[in-house]
């Protein structure tokens, strides 16, 4: 999780950086670039788990961990209680959210699901719970895992955090708006 990219789309270059492995800049559609970017892959990749060995051009899908074309829904209150029972402040980028929301009762979201809600000009049905993985464990300056989220999520009985929502009618959203839940 510690690393980062930035796509140039008018050059179709990618670059990569990582606080352990640097930085680069490669061209995916290049064979010598292909072999630059498993290179810097191997510096940063767990033993444990196989190696990487291709650069695969992915056809038009979401490439996200809902297979519908869904946005992850947080709130900062839930992160805050997690903070606390884990002893450490936690970075919302750890649950790679979508959209924050802030001012509700810790967990209150959970509570959406099956209903509509309101955030600015847009409207949005929420499915379900995210059920969440070791990549929460991970810091997400260093990659490391240091914090047990998932034992902290199991101890309250389940391993979800936020909400995934599907976009019913699209609009502005800005910081600052409202929340509000149809009845």
């Amino acid at each position: 999780m510690a690393a980062t990219c930035t796509w140039d789309e008018s050059h179709a270059r990618l670059h990569l950086a990582h606080p352990e492995a640097g930085e680069i800049s490669i061209f995916p559609d290049t064979e010598p670039d292909t072999s630059v970017l498993l290179d810097w892959l191997s510096r940063i990749w767990p033993d444990e788990l196989p190696r990487p060995t291709g650069l695969y051009r992915a056809a038009d899908a979401n490439l996200t961990d809902a297979p519908d074309p869904w946005i992850s829904i947080n709130s900062f209150e839930s992160n805050n209680a997690m903070s606390q029972m884990v002893g450490n402040n936690l970075s919302i980028h750890r649950w790679r959210g979508n959209l924050w929301i802030a001012g509700l009762a810790p967990w209150e979201e959970k509570g959406w699901v099956g209903n509509e809600i309101r955030v600015g000009k847009a409207v949005l049905r929420v499915h379900c719970e995210i059920t969440r993985c070791k990549a929460t464990m991970a810091n997400p300056d260093t990659g490391r895992r240091d914090v047990d989220t998932l034992g902290a999520l199991q101890a309250l009985g389940h391993q979800e955090f936020g909400v995934y929502a599907e976009v019913v009618h699209g609009g502005e959203i800005a910081t600052g708006d409202s929340v509000e839940v149809a009845t």
